[in-house]
């Protein structure tokens, strides 16, 4: 899906409801440029988010990308690193 603006991806083509569910706001993509990162199929800097690892809720920082593959676009989360105690 392309964007008329100047970012290869049109911001709609983000689950805002599942990003919300993980700790991410579009305001917080916005904040730290992340979200230009992410439209433009970039990688994102490394942010918080929230994720539920053997039962347990954890916060571990990752990396988001948006991956586009036989037409389907989706969102690549890249662990890198976590207290998983």
């Amino acid at each position: 899906m392309k964007s008329t603006s100047k970012t290869k991806y049109d911001e709609n083509v983000l689950n805002w409801e599942e990003l919300r569910n993980i700790g991410i706001t579009r305001q917080f993509l916005e904040k730290d440029g992340n979200l230009k990162l992410l439209l433009n199929g970039e990688e994102t800097k490394p942010i918080k988010v929230n994720v539920t690892i053997m039962a347990k809720p954890q916060e571990v920082e990752a990396t988001l990308r948006l991956v586009e593959e036989e037409k389907t676009i989706f969102l690549e989360v890249n662990g890198s690193s976590g207290n998983f105690a």
